[in-house]
């Protein structure tokens, strides 16, 4: 929904002063607060295999004064493969569980010569392996599952993502407005995963792996500002 025509100049006006004016002025928009709900593409290229797994769409809702942003990120479940070389070895799918808030900073900078917000955010998540069947053959049957289902999860991990937004896009909610933040990170070995936890271990966990975050179509609302308690004498 777009917003109404008084509040997005508003929008613009604000994230305006404190992008291009510089956030270390700290102007009357300081105390301003405003939630942004962004549609989100996630992915992760797993380094040993060098496969791309593709969680499907969902939303970022997140709250910023502009100078600081926190936010909930929460992906469904996936389906994808474990590959070696050409052969498919392996079936599986994947649930991110446990995540945190996603939390982080929004900052000055340039994009291809015009005014642009970085984004600097963080998250932490557990992953878990609810199922992965040998050969990618499934017959229904429970016994392919190499896993039990819920015990195979590695311990929490913190991704640390970065990217930028073209400010008067991002701010006009320009139609197409898009950036994506991507950074990488540690996959801790997994536990609970049964006989075939060497395996899985062998074949997924380590570092180098890419974390992408495509976030477009930002919609923006107020949030109340907080109420101020009443002066004592």
């Amino acid at each position: 929904m777009r917003l109404r025509r008084g509040f997005a100049v508003a929008a613009a006006m604000a994230a305006a002063s404190a992008l291009v004016g510089g956030f270390a002025a700290g102007g009357a928009q300081a105390a301003d607060i405003l939630q942004v709900t962004f549609q989100a593409d996630t992915s992760t290229v797993i380094a040993k295999t060098k496969q791309t797994v593709t969680f499907p769409t969902t939303q970022l809702v997140s709250t910023t004064d502009l100078k600081t942003l926190t936010g909930t990120l929460k992906l469904a479940q996936t389906s994808s493969s474990l590959n070696l070389g050409p052969l498919q070895a392996a079936s599986f799918k994947i649930s991110v569980i446990n995540a945190s808030p996603v939390t982080g900073t929004l900052t000055q900078g340039t994009l291809n010569g015009k005014p642009a917000i970085n984004l600097d955010v963080k998250q932490t998540f557990q992953i878990r392996l609810d199922s992965v069947v040998p050969l990618g053959l499934s017959t229904g049957s429970a016994d392919l599952n190499l896993v039990s289902n819920g015990q195979c999860v590695t311990t929490p991990i913190t991704a640390s993502l970065a990217g930028q937004l073209d400010a008067a896009d991002f701010v006009g909610q320009k139609p197409g407005t898009s950036g994506t933040v991507t950074g990488t990170y540690t996959i801790p070995p997994f536990g609970g995963c049964g006989a075939a936890q060497g395996i899985i271990n062998s074949l997924i966990a380590g570092g180098g792996n890419t974390l992408s975050v495509r976030v477009y179509n930002p919609t923006f609302a107020t949030v109340p500002a907080p109420a101020t308690a009443a002066a004592t004498s």
